[in-house]
Formats: C-alpha cells, structure tokens, sequence
C-alpha cells in the first residue's frame, strides 16, 4: 500500500520481479519457458478515502518516479472516462500490484491412429424402420479402427469399439478419416427413421 505522495520504487520493483519468479517457476513446471511467457504488470489504485479501485496497467522493465508519474496519469484518466470526473488535487492510493503470465506453447496437432485394412468383420440381418415400415437388410459390421481410411463405405452399418457402437442407416454412407473421426453422410436418407434389431 503507497500513496503518490510517498511512493517507493524500489519495493514496487522488488515485488514486481519476486512476482516474476514465483510465476515463471509455475510456468517451468508446465513446461514453458520464460522466454516463451508474456508478462502483464496492473495495479489497482483509488482516490483517498474510496472504498473501490480501477486497475491500470504499469509498463515492464525498471519502474522509476517518472514511470509511476505516468501511472498516477492513467489512473485521472480511466477515473475520468469510468465516473466523468477526476480529483487531480487528490491523494492516489496504490493499493496493491498485480501480475499475470500467458505461455506460448506448440500448436495442439491432430492426432492421427494406424490406417485400417480391414473392410469389414461380417454381416448380419438387422430391422430398419424405412418410411415407417419395418424392412430387413444385411447390415455390414465394422471394427471401429480397423476401417480403411478415406474410403467412403456405405450403409448399412454397425461399427463396433469398446465404449460404443455406431449406427449407419440404409442409404446413407460414412467415411473414416486419419484423425479418428468418422462422417457420416446423411444427406439421401430423406426422413428414414433408423431402427437396429439382431
């Protein structure tokens, strides 16, 4: 806590770069480095006897008494543009000091999964409610990733994995890609309601 009118750079430095190690250890320890960081120094400061604050910003590098002239500055300033009216006559109350960090890291890529070469497992006959009828078709069942990819295939369908299986109605057709996402092309089903039955 600082006035205008006593104001001690060198603690607002010493506090500024402690701040600036606590916070590059935690960024290390998710594995950015410090030069990959982008540093953002704020203080919020109020006018004598206000029980609120606005946040200004402070510039990094050394702070100095013409630094802190400028931030006294900007503090006039926001008040003014916040409330319409400023205190230029007024004691300013630094009341804490604020900083934040935001690594850069690589670009997530997308995952990719071993091409299939399977075309299918087996088939089965499986109940389909097509235009409200019920209609038997030989459905075609798949191993989730054991689709070859970039192929489009086409329904009916069951592809089978572990947590879910999927279903491809009758005139519809899916393709899996690298990725491990499949599409599925529903643009000819034409309101046919998909109904599974073994």
């Amino acid at each position: 806590f600082q006035t205008n009118d006593s104001v001690d750079v060198s603690k607002i430095n010493k506090d500024f770069l402690n701040m600036e190690d606590e916070l590059s250890g935690q960024l290390q320890k998710d594995g950015v480095d410090k030069k990959d960081a982008l540093f953002t120094r704020f203080g919020d400061l109020r006018y004598a006897g206000q029980g609120y604050e606005l946040g200004v910003s402070f510039p990094l590098g050394e702070i100095t008494e013409a630094t802190m002239h400028n931030v006294w500055e900007e503090f006039h300033k926001a008040h003014e543009l916040e409330f319409g009216h400023c205190f230029r006559d007024s004691k300013i109350e630094l009341v804490n000091i604020k900083l934040s960090a935001v690594g850069t890291t690589e670009k997530i890529q997308e995952p990719t999964y071993p091409e299939g070469t399977q075309s299918s497992l087996s088939t089965c006959k499986s109940l389909f409610r097509v235009n409200g009828n019920m209609e038997s078709f030989e459905a075609t069942i798949y191993d989730r990733w054991s689709i070859p990819v970039d192929t489009p295939l086409d329904g009916p369908a069951i592809i089978c994995q572990k947590d879910t299986t999927t279903l491809v109605p009758p005139g519809c057709t899916f393709t899996n890609f690298a990725n491990g996402c499949i599409e599925i092309d529903t643009s000819s089903l034409c309101g046919v309601e998909a109904e599974e039955d073994t």
